[in-house]
């Protein structure tokens, strides 16, 4: 009997985002940051080059996925189901986030509003000179920030003319929304929800959520304690955790401009490779995600490289280590398999390792840079009490159900339950003794929550399965309950967000970020829009460190120094020097002499870069400008800030 026209839409649509879609995201992402910083190490890179990069990481894996899409659908077409009903069943949940989804994406405050100023300046200067970029903070110096997410980010708006921060909260959403689809397909590995049903879509939320998903809980008390202050997200932080602000929600964190969301997809989908290797051997396309994963991990977010290789690739290599023997079995199969090969596939295997391989390599020598050029780098701290408090306050709610999943492993031979312990304590090791620069072992409780709530579904899912009618009573209870957290979690965060975006001090115009007409800065504005406009891509300017953070994105220059974080400058001498330098040139009392040699110290710092600099009359006359040598090329007519251009020799 043919199918029906709308079983094979529905089927070819499954594909379509299952088969190719969401693996080409991550397999994409890969080839982007591998390729573009093999290139940077042997050349410099513009914005040109990245665009067309980008554009072949999107195609070149294409054809292998329409292949591998069409294999599968062979092999399924006479398992898999035509659509019915319950097929929309676990996509109704994720309607939950869609008010904050639809909230983030209207609101160019919420876009901005985290870090926005560090990771437009980055993007600026990939967009108009050429990378590796520099230090936004100093710049002649390297980059210290994995400056890798800002190429993707930068080639996406220079191929769609959009906002910076507009498309990083698209990409954000993006990346939610695909790790949520590979956790859902790790919930059905593990048997633990079935497809097309409502309990796979909440259950998925669950799992992404499930850090700190008790938080709730502390704003009921409070709100029962009859506390008069507004809701808050913080206040979902509970006693231990207090030492790790962002610790107060999932969402909170990856609603932002931030590479976490990306660091998370990664972890996600080596986790669903991990579970199939656990279960059903090694295959091409679990090679291919798991590089792809470490890969993006290694250039985007360096901490989600390591849960990847120490938790879940280490879990998985003691699994099979502690069962050797149905180990050696697939091993012998395998070679088995790899002799009957032709020798054109083995050819294409081992390019395929190769160019893995070749990928992410490299991406070392990335992370090593960064690592070693801060005076605070990254340490062991066998009794620190705060990470261990961190830990246990934003996993409590499922430890009980890991403890015991662990004795039931006791008893039982699976080699798919045992990994995800092994990866738990391997994931928990990592956070309790890890120092990293700025405490950002915090994110390390990202993965672990998600290693420990798929273990403590395990659980559920056994007491729903038990002959006892009071364990299946108790396991509903405690599902409820993990959804209602959960609810209330979501709500509290959107509640929170729409708050923020009550904010409007932004607008885009195409590429550009605008100030709305805000009185504290109009006579700031217009200095900044001529320089966005007219001063050249490679100059500098010069503002007062009292300049408020955003005020940096507007002018979409080099910054000559800025007020910094001590990650951003630390263990560089020179910093300080230019603030000083700052300070005495908005210093109206210099002496002539005392200029001459200051200009001079900023022409050395940056050679052949014109620099140019926003000077109020209440900071310094124009007069006094105009003795100094200055060229005044823009005046605010209404006694606003004008732009002076301080080494005009540099244009000739």
């Amino acid at each position: 009997m043919s199918e029906r026209p709308r079983d094979i839409a529905w089927r070819l649509l499954v594909a379509l985002v299952q088969d190719i879609l969401n693996p080409l995201l991550l397999i994409s992402l890969a080839l982007f940051c591998g390729a573009g910083y093999i290139l940077t190490l042997s050349a410099p890179v513009d914005i040109d080059a990245w665009v067309a990069l980008l554009c072949c990481s999107l195609l070149l894996p294409i054809i292998p996925l329409l292949l591998r899409a069409r294999h599968r659908w062979r092999q399924t077409s006479a398992t898999t189901g035509g659509w019915t009903w319950p097929c929309f069943l676990p996509i109704l949940p994720i309607l939950i986030l869609l008010p904050i989804f639809g909230v983030e994406l209207s609101s160019p405050i919420l876009q901005i509003l985290h870090h926005g100023d560090i990771h437009v300046a980055y993007i600026h200067q990939l967009m108009y000179s050429v990378a590796p970029p520099q230090n936004i903070f100093l710049p002649g110096y390297p980059a210290n920030s994995y400056w890798l997410y800002h190429a993707v980010l930068a080639a996406i708006v220079q191929a769609t003319s959009l906002s910076p921060p507009y498309v990083a909260s698209v990409l954000s959403i993006v990346a939610i929304v695909s790790s949520l689809l590979w956790i859902a397909q790790t919930l059905i590995a593990f048997k633990i929800a079935a497809p097309s049903t409502l309990c796979l879509g909440l259950l998925t939320l669950v799992v992404y959520c499930s850090m700190n998903l008790h938080g709730p809980l502390a704003v009921t008390a409070e709100i029962i304690e009859g506390a008069d202050t507004p809701i808050h997200v913080r206040q979902m932080l509970l006693a231990g955790g207090s030492n790790s602000p962002p610790l107060h929600s999932t969402l909170g964190k990856v609603m932002n401009f931030t590479s976490m969301p990306l660091a998370i997809l990664a972890f996600c989908a080596s986790l669903y490779v991990g579970a199939r290797i656990s279960q059903n051997g090694m295959s091409r396309f679990g090679v291919i995600i798991f590089t792809a994963s470490v890969t993006v991990g290694l250039a985007v977010q360096p901490i989600a490289a390591l849960y990847i290789l120490a938790a879940l690739f280490g879990g998985l290599a003691l699994t099979l280590l502690a069962f050797s023997q149905g180990f050696t079995g697939e091993f012998t199969t395998l070679l088995l398999h790899w002799r009957r090969q032709p020798t054109a596939r083995k050819c294409a295997y081992v390019l395929l390792l190769i160019g893995c391989a070749s990928l992410a390599a490299p991406l070392l020598h990335y992370v090593v840079n960064f690592a070693t050029s801060h005076a605070a780098g990254p340490g062991i701290d066998l009794l620190s009490v705060n990470n261990s408090l961190m830990i246990f306050s934003s996993i409590i709610l499922f430890l009980p159900l890991f403890v015991v999943q662990n004795l039931f492993l006791v008893g039982e031979k699976r080699r798919d339950h045992c990994f995800i312990q092994l990866a738990f304590f391997l994931g928990f090791l990592l956070t309790a003794i890890l120092d990293l620069p700025d405490k950002n072992q915090y994110k390390g409780v990202f993965f672990l929550a998600i290693l420990v709530a798929t273990s403590g579904l395990l659980v559920l899912r056994r007491m729903q399965n038990a002959s006892l009618m009071r364990w299946r009573a108790i396991a509903r209870l405690l599902m409820i309950g993990m959804l209602a957290l959960l609810l209330l979690k979501i709500i509290i965060v959107t509640r929170h967000y729409d708050g923020l975006a009550e904010d409007n001090a932004f607008q885009y115009s195409g590429v550009h970020i605008n100030y709305f007409d805000v009185p504290l800065w109009i006579g700031l504005r217009d200095a900044l829009y001529w320089i966005r406009v007219n001063a050249e891509h490679d100059s500098a300017v010069i503002l007062p460190l009292s300049s408020h953070k955003y005020t940096h994105m507007i002018h979409e220059r080099t910054t000559y120094v800025r007020k910094t974080q001590v990650w951003y400058t630390s263990g560089i001498p020179a910093y300080n020097k230019r603030v000083a330098n700052v300070a005495m040139f908005y210093d109206p009392g210099v002496q002539a002499e005392q200029y001459e040699q200051l200009l001079q110290d900023m022409v050395r710092a940056l050679p052949g870069r014109p620099l140019y600099a926003v000077v109020r009359e209440s900071y310094v006359d124009a007069e006094t400008m105009a003795r100094r040598g200055a060229r005044r090329v823009f005046q605010h007519s209404g006694g606003g800030a004008h732009v002076y251009l301080l080494n005009p020799a540099s244009l000739e």
